[in-house]
């Protein structure tokens, strides 16, 4: 299991968020029709983790 899918699973995240990764970096998609208090939660959790490295999208 990859350390960004432990990540998710970790801070219970697996169910509204997705990850790819491509040569620019670490992506993450949050479900958009999840609460914005989850959304926020899940964003500063990502941001924490991985810094300017990644890129938060909501979908």
């Amino acid at each position: 299991m990859s350390t960004e899918a432990q990540f998710l699973l970790r801070y219970g995240l697996q169910n509204f968020v997705r990850f790819s990764e491509s040569g620019t970096g670490c992506h993450f998609a949050i479900d958009g029709t999840e609460s914005r208090k989850m959304i926020n939660h899940a964003a500063c959790l990502i941001t924490e983790m991985y810094g300017a490295d990644s890129s938060i999208r909501i979908v």
